[in-house]
């Protein structure tokens, strides 16, 4: 231990460079700074922040508060209460995000989740990626629930066909496979390969 205060270091080659009330209890693990931080992981971090926690081999928090990092290569860079639970999963930022499928990512925003293997949300809030390979890329209550579906924005639209899209607008629903609903108000593909432009609110 190099400094601060109340600081632990229980782990083999575990260290705590600083800060107050951090805890490295796993073999390597290390905490760079901040308070009340704790890594148990293997060769996981925690760089500093408060009352972060990187349980998982490798894991790492860069900073914030309230962040965590649970499984295997998985990351949070920042913010609050964000959660990466998928092995390689990765929250940058934002409130409340999370990350829970096979390298699913969230870019930031508030109370989105990429639930899907690979699955994406760039921001916005409350965004849900749950296919593998989904994105949503902003807006809000936007869903992207089959394989390769994506919502650019707007809010209240899904994607739920393969490959299906939402450009944007409000309520819309793409549900048919390389269906694409290109914005407007409560517009629906339902068939495969369907194709619907937007149209203003009545």
């Amino acid at each position: 231990m190099s400094g601060g205060n109340e600081n632990t270091a229980s782990g083999a080659d575990a260290s705590v460079s600083g800060g107050l009330l951090n805890t490295a209890s796993g073999d390597a693990a290390t905490v760079s700074g901040g308070s009340s931080n704790t890594v148990s992981g293997g060769a996981a971090s925690a760089s500093g922040g408060s009352k972060n926690t990187a349980t998982g081999a490798a894991a790492s928090v860069s900073g914030g508060q309230g962040n965590t990092a649970s499984n295997d290569h998985s990351s949070v860079s920042g913010g609050t209460s964000n959660i990466a639970h998928g092995p390689g999963a990765s929250v940058s930022g934002g409130r409340e995000n999370k990350a829970s499928g096979h390298y699913a990512s969230v870019s930031g925003g508030n109370g989105n989740t990429a639930s899907g293997p690979d699955a994406s949300v760039s921001g916005g809030g409350w965004n849900t990626a749950t296919g593998p390979f989904t994105s949503v890329s902003g807006g809000q209550a936007n869903t992207a629930t089959n394989d390769h579906a994506t919502v650019s924005g707007g809010t209240y639209n899904t994607a739920h066909g393969s490959a299906a899209s939402v450009s944007g607008g409000q309520g819309n629903k793409a549900s048919g496979s390389y269906a694409t609903v290109s914005g407007g108000y409560q517009r629906k593909a339902a068939e495969s390969h369907d194709w619907v432009a937007g149209r203003p609110r009545q």
